[in-house]
């Protein structure tokens, strides 16, 4: 039962993040910066493990890249599009 709600929870994230890269093709963010303008207010309480994982699913999709700045700070933007 609690893996099909992780699931969902990831699926929902999944789309949430995807149509927020769908409006805004240029934005690029830390974890925090996900959390706090890409979410709903709904999801400023989940665990950001759960929120990495849903990064994670889009970065292996090719939708969403990581990219390491020279701090070593870590932002996320829209991946390559493949057109």
């Amino acid at each position: 039962m609690e893996y099909d709600k992780l699931k969902s929870d990831l699926a929902e994230l999944h789309n949430f993040i995807v149509h927020y890269l769908q409006n805004n093709p240029n934005a690029a963010d830390s974890l925090d910066g996900i959390i706090d303008c890409w979410l709903p207010q709904m999801y400023k309480n989940v665990d950001a493990v759960k929120i990495e994982q849903a990064l994670e699913q889009l970065i292996a999709e090719g939708l969403l890249r990581r990219i390491t700045l020279v701090d070593g700070s870590i932002l996320y933007r829209q991946g390559e599009s493949s057109d």
